[in-house]
């Protein structure tokens, strides 16, 4: 068997709270959720199962409305709509999205 020239170092295994758990099913996914910072049930429960929070509505950001209006004005025109994005993996998923969205919505745009 080859032996590795490098020695790994894990963390210190923490104490799981009954809590935490029984959220988890898991000691392994326990472990995995404190060495995030996830450490309590409720923050376990809310980062595991999203699905069962509501997300507020996008209307609470100013001004959306008129963004709203103006990407309609802009589909219902057929006028070309040029998303933006950069290069790192949010700017790449974020671009893809809201570019398979506006085709759906039968927008001209381009990226």
């Amino acid at each position: 068997m080859l032996q590795s020239r490098y020695k790994w170092i894990y963390p210190e295994k923490r104490e799981i709270s009954p809590e935490l758990f029984a959220v988890t099913g898991s000691s392994i996914l326990a472990h995995l959720l404190l060495n995030r910072g996830i450490k309590t049930a409720n923050e376990a429960e809310f980062f595991l199962y999203p699905e069962k929070y509501s997300l507020s509505s996008p209307f609470v950001f100013p001004d959306m409305e008129k963004a709203v209006e103006r990407i309609n004005r802009a589909i219902n025109n057929q006028e070309v709509i040029l998303i933006y994005g950069d290069f790192d993996a949010d700017g790449v998923t974020s671009t893809v999205l809201l570019y398979k969205t506006l085709i759906y919505l039968n927008a001209n745009v381009i990226y």
